[in-house]
């Protein structure tokens, strides 16, 4: 990247802006939606850490807009599964999807999870949550 490269990025209403290139989302985006969970980059969906490298037209996704709950309870079904997966290391992750009114993830295990156990998969999901880590999305 040559230093003072700029590219243009334009929003929904026509606004454009001149930034450098390399930005990540994230720097900008509370300048336009404070609640932003993702961005749509030329219509295909992005976490707010994607560095921009050309131009490009960009909309926010707000955590209050129904796809930005769908994203929130994606991340949470993930933050659940690593607290399980810490909890019980042999425990095997299967499948687990956000739904219209929350999310679940099945897991496959030798034993019946106690109520004592969901405590346990609570407090430390409570603790993953506290450490404030990005989440960054990859396709695979």
């Amino acid at each position: 990247m040559k230093a003072g490269e700029q590219i243009t990025i334009t929003f929904p209403d026509g606004v454009k802006r001149s930034i450098p290139k390399g930005t990540k989302i994230q720097e900008f985006s509370d300048q336009w939606e404070k609640e932003a969970i993702a961005a749509q980059l030329n219509g295909v969906s992005v976490d707010l850490s994607r560095s921009l490298e050309k131009d490009a037209l960009i909309s926010f996704v707000s955590i209050h807009s129904r796809k930005g709950l769908e994203i929130l309870r994606h991340s949470a079904a993930h933050i659940m599964a690593q607290a399980v997966k810490e909890l019980f290391p042999t425990v095997k992750l299967t499948f687990g999807p956000s739904t219209e009114t929350g999310f679940y993830y099945d897991f496959d295990y030798d034993r019946t999870f106690t109520p004592q156990d969901l405590e346990k998969i609570e407090k430390r999901a409570s603790e993953i949550i506290q450490q404030d880590l990005p989440f960054i999305r990859e396709e695979v």
